[in-house]
């Protein structure tokens, strides 16, 4: 199938999530295969230095992924 047989413009936002989802845990399975940048080490180590500094609150995926739902009821 070529990209431009995808069409994700009439789904609903949860239908969205939901696709987003399955294609994480689909890549999940492949992991390993996946090369990561090295500037994604030196944005993490910014992020936890400034919630380490208190600069920034975090919340874990299962509670932000609630705070969405909400959002779009």
């Amino acid at each position: 199938m070529a990209n431009s047989d995808i069409s994700i413009d009439g789904l609903s936002i949860e239908q969205k999530i939901g696709l987003m989802e399955r294609i994480w845990i689909d890549l999940e399975k492949q992991s390993t295969d996946i090369s990561v940048p090295n500037w994604h080490g030196d944005v993490l180590a910014r992020r936890r230095e400034a919630v380490q500094n208190g600069d920034v609150e975090f919340s874990d995926w299962s509670e932000a992924k609630k705070r969405l739902q909400k959002r779009h009821a």
